[in-house]
């Protein structure tokens, strides 16, 4: 030791306490954790892999029972693959032991759903039977099994599939064959789910309906020799795009045993719910035109199909009301509506619409305003009013300022309300076209009386305002015509049918004059006569 001083070396002091600082234990811990945290990852990471694995494992054990199931029993009678089919898609169908139909089947606690779908598929190619063509010599049956489980993540379901054909002598006559038909909808698309009937000349009916491919295939007994049928479409509320029928039929010609008949799946029924179309007419303002008055102008729409697809519709609609219903059932497509109430040239531009499968689509037609406006009229007038020509007038009639009204294109008869008086007879079969301003000159209506000095007063009422040979009742009397200008000369009066009465100097009536009214047509100077 007294040499290594001597050579300058410091040795640290005998029983020195010094160790690893606060710092560089922090650091180590963290390190530590990181190690640990990474580590228990992968140990999770594992264990949920082996979990993942275990459920793919069962679940890929019951997609291979289930098929194994369904080969058991696809041969165990004739018709084992048409009723497969119809079944279509079904879920956990084949329970494990003790479990019961459409429960969850439980392998190791985890529930896993089966789901079973089987359709139509060729022996050969094509996404249906339909498809096959001539290369399809038998039918078969497309089993798809899928299996899921709880909390599968990320995972992929499980899937495993089959392709069956039922041979002969496997479940099936030496003389069965098939039919596929297909059919598709107005977008061109499959129609799943639509009822097919084919029937054989030998009685051999049978019956399918459509898959998700649009396709049917229909099982058929046509006998050794074969069998000549065809196919029928039977479900109600649809229609064929070509026949325009509801029910269309096709014939597939002569079936022969062991053959599947494709003859109406490779060219398809095109098959859908018709449309229909309402005619909404609206006036110029854009409310809804008087029904009434729409009918009684005889207005028409011409409606005509503009799509490519369905039978051809070209049809001019009458006009019944407010709204009118194209009766037709429409192919689902384009149409245009022609309105030209106005005559206008050129014509307004057509109404274009979607008709839609099964839905009633509304096309609004407007009608373009035409203006009319009266010069004179009978005495008092308060108000015209406006009739299509040859309608009658009444209290339910439109009435409107005489100063101007618009009214819609078309011929028109015209009345006048004032006091005392209503549906006074004026200018008849006034003809008015869209924009145009139109004056209706009213023609003067005359009454002259002769041959009484009678120092009365001479006064007048509606006929409908007397009853039986009695004088007027008394609020019609308030409101009569007084003729005293008529004794001297021709006084203007409403047009229509009069009742003559005395009547005192308070205007009451003492009796009336004559056995019956006086007629004042419009338009027309009348003179009467009358007992002193």
């Amino acid at each position: 030791m007294a040499a290594e001083q001597r050579r300058g070396v410091r040795l640290p002091a005998r029983g020195d306490d010094s160790g690893f600082s606060l710092i560089e234990v922090v650091v180590a811990m963290v390190l530590f954790a990181g190690f640990a945290a990474a580590l228990l990852t992968l140990l999770l990471a594992s264990q949920a892999m082996g979990v993942s694995n275990r459920n793919r494992i069962a679940a890929t054990n019951l997609a291979a029972r289930e098929i194994d199931t369904v080969r058991s029993t696809f041969f165990a009678s004739t018709t084992a693959a048409q009723d497969l089919v119809n079944q279509g898609a079904a879920t956990n169908p084949d329970p494990l032991a003790g479990g019961t139909a459409g429960s969850a089947l439980v392998v190791d606690g985890t529930a896993y759903t089966v789901v079973r779908t089987s359709v139509w598929n060729p022996v050969v190619g094509g996404a249906s039977a339909c498809d096959g063509g001539s290369l399809s010599a038998n039918a078969a049956v497309l089993v798809t099994v899928t299996v899921t489980w709880p909390n599968m993540g990320s995972v992929e379901p499980v899937t495993n599939s089959a392709l069956m054909s039922p041979g002969k002598g496997k479940g099936l006559s030496g003389t069965a064959a098939f039919a596929a038909v297909k059919v598709i909808d107005s977008a061109g698309a499959p129609n799943p789910g639509r009822g097919v009937k084919v029937v054989g000349a030998n009685g051999d009916t049978r019956s399918g309906l459509t898959d998700d491919a649009g396709c049917a295939v229909v099982q058929l007994a046509p006998g050794t020799a074969g069998s000549q049928y065809r196919a029928v479409l039977t479900d109600t509320g649809y229609m064929d795009v070509l026949a325009g029928v509801t029910n269309p039929e096709r014939a597939l010609g002569l079936v022969l045993p062991g053959s599947l008949n494709t003859s109406a799946g490779s060219t398809p029924f095109t098959y859908d719910k018709p449309g229909h179309i309402v005619l909404t007419v609206v006036d110029a303002n854009g409310d809804p035109a008087d029904g009434a008055t729409v009918a009684a102008l005889g207005l028409t729409a011409q409606v005509r199909k503009t799509g490519p697809a369905g039978p051809n519709f070209d049809q001019p609609i009458a006009l019944t009301g407010t709204s009118t219903t194209v009766a037709a059932n429409l192919w689902p497509t384009t149409y245009a509506v022609d309105f030209n109430p106005a005559g206008l040239s050129p014509a307004p531009a057509p109404v274009a619409t979607n008709v839609n499968p099964g839905a009633t689509t509304t096309v609004t037609l407007q009608l373009p305003a035409a203006k009319v406006q009266v010069n004179g009229g009978p005495p008092a007038l308060t108000s015209v009013v406006v009739v299509p020509a040859g309608a009658a007038c009444d209290a339910t009639s439109r009435r409107v300022n005489p100063t101007g009204f618009s009214v819609l294109p078309g011929t028109w008869d015209l009345y006048a309300d004032g006091t005392g008086y209503t549906c006074s007879p004026g200018p008849t079969a006034i003809k008015v076209a869209a924009g145009d301003v139109q004056t209706v000159t009213w023609a003067s209506t005359t009454l002259a009386v002769t041959g009484s000095s009678d120092p009365r007063v001479l006064r007048a009422v509606p006929a409908a305002a007397v009853t039986g040979p009695a004088c007027p009742a008394s609020a019609a009397q308030t409101t009569a015509l007084v003729l005293t200008d008529a004794r001297t000369g021709p006084q203007q009066i409403p047009a229509g049918s009069w009742y003559l009465y005395w009547a005192n100097a308070a205007g009451v009536c003492q009796s009336l004059v004559g056995s019956g009214p006086v007629g004042a047509p419009y338009g027309q100077a009348t003179t009467v006569t009358v007992t002193p």
